[in-house]
């Protein structure tokens, strides 16, 4: 917030063209002179950091926009309600919970008399200077519906990497984390493993789960990223564009999202594994798919690279080829068909 703040100022004196630069500069120098910054705000000089290499057009608008004005939580409910709107929570899902909170903080914030005072002690507790919150127009009564009505919508495991056995489960707010039972989670994941399946489905299969509980940790999951809502539609749209995306990078293209239209979401890939896509629909052989690939690779100047080298070698590189092509033709291959991106859903 002060850098914020300091930015702003700079920019209004306009002494300097690069006021950006100018306030990093500034702000390091009074850190290092008092300290004070730093006791308050411990992750300051990491934040820098990250600052120097963030794209440009972002820091733009992040810290350029004469606009900018910081508000509270309590600042932003009460200028909301001027246009009629309400406050409903939080967009970043674990924090909805009030489980995910220590006991003691929990208590503190449920004695709080009004909405503005709970949502002020949680951004004091979790040091939190940016936020995510839903508003709405009516009543939150009129917004938050019964378990019942989601218990049809349904679901299915993402391609995420397997959780280490009995390692908890991390997923990270905004302020907190909440470490899922390595157990209890995947007692639920594993019930979305197979197919696609509604809440109500895996409610019937896991009795002794409470309703609220199982709606909790699915809303964990989901948050996580190891599960994603299924939705049945036509395919064969976002099948044709994911073929001209393919068709582009395997003729140089920088792109890496395919459409996932039973996802209702765009998937991030490596561009070799969007050459396979586009490799894939002319064979399914892992050795004619990897040397067209390194093929391919090297018609547009790419190489694989081992240890921060090319790998010049033909054998070398065929070998790493099949590898790759493998793991994409067993891992990403049925999430994409899966997700409706491929034929064969």
């Amino acid at each position: 917030m002060p850098f914020q703040q300091l930015t702003a100022y700079l920019k209004k004196q306009g002494k300097r063209k690069d006021y950006l630069a100018e306030a990093i500069e500034l702000t390091e120098k009074l850190n290092n002179v008092t300290g004070t910054l730093g006791k308050f705000f411990p992750d300051l000089p990491k934040k820098l950091e990250k600052i120097k290499s963030n794209d440009s057009a972002y820091l733009l608008h992040e810290y350029g926009n004469e606009f900018w004005e910081p508000l509270s939580s309590m600042d932003m409910i009460h200028l909301s309600r001027k246009f009629k709107l309400d406050f409903l929570c939080t967009a970043t899902l674990p924090e909805i919970q009030d489980g995910a909170y220590p006991a003691k903080l929990r208590e503190l914030i449920n004695e709080q008399d009004s909405l503005e005072g709970k949502e002020l002690i949680k951004d004091f507790a979790l040091h939190q200077t940016f936020r995510r919150d839903l508003y709405i127009k009516g009543k939150p009564s009129d917004w938050i519906q019964p378990l019942e009505r989601f218990s049809g919508l349904r679901l299915c495991q993402s391609n995420m990497s397997p959780i280490p056995e009995n390692s908890p489960f991390e997923i990270k707010g905004a302020g907190i984390a909440i470490n899922g039972s390595y157990e209890v989670y995947t007692a639920v994941l594993d019930k979305f493993s197979d197919n696609p399946k509604t809440l109500a489905e895996v409610a019937a299969q896991l009795p002794k789960t409470k309703p609220a509980d199982l709606a909790g940790i699915v809303t964990n999951l989901i948050s996580g990223g190891w599960l994603v809502f299924y939705h049945d539609v036509d395919c064969e749209p976002a099948r044709r564009l994911n073929r001209c995306i393919a068709k582009a990078v395997l003729s140089g293209a920088p792109y890496q999202f395919l459409a996932m239209p039973k996802f209702a979401q765009g998937y991030a890939l490596r561009d070799t594994e969007v050459m396979c896509l586009g490799l894939s629909s002319e064979t399914n052989d892992p050795k004619s798919i990897a040397s067209s690939l390194i093929i391919h690779m090297q018609t547009i100047g790419k190489h694989f690279v081992r240890d921060g080298s090319a790998i010049t070698s033909q054998k070398e590189a065929q070998k790493v080829a099949e590898t790759m092509v493998e793991s994409y033709l067993k891992k990403r291959s049925p999430l994409l068909i899966t997700g409706g991106a491929l034929q064969g859903c």
